[in-house]
């Protein structure tokens, strides 16, 4: 797309993958375009309020549609698990972290743990409590 200037069409639907996205090369492999394309696009139009309107309801509604995945996947596990069915225990841990690391998302909570590990200089443990 050197040199032409995007069509109206192509923007939109750039914008409309983005949108649900949320990640520039996704958006360019999902449209078939050039991941530069891609993000220009995304970085003149990002801004205006007709695509923060889109994206926003893109949001909501991926939300309202993996909530509701998730009630039925929580609904069957139950059940499976109250009926005594074998539940292999990595589909168990899988959807727990899943489910914690979204729910996380939605309610703007971090969704990576920070480890900070401390070497104490060697004989210090004298002075502990």
């Amino acid at each position: 797309m050197r040199g032409k200037k995007s069509t109206p069409e192509l923007i939109y639907a750039v914008m409309c993958a983005w949108a649900i996205t949320g990640n520039v090369n996704d958006t360019a492999k999902k449209i078939g375009i050039a991941e530069s394309t891609a993000r220009k696009i995304v970085n003149e139009h990002k801004n205006e309020e007709e695509f923060a309107k889109l994206c926003e309801q893109n949001r909501q509604d991926f939300a309202k549609k993996a909530e509701r995945i998730r009630d039925k996947a929580l609904d069957k596990i139950e059940k499976d698990l109250n009926s005594k069915k074998d539940v292999p225990m990595n589909h168990l841990t899988a959807l727990t972290g899943m489910l914690t690391d979204k729910l996380s998302l939605i309610e703007g909570k971090p969704t990576e743990s920070v480890r900070v590990d401390i070497k104490l200089p060697e004989g210090i443990e004298e002075y502990a409590g």
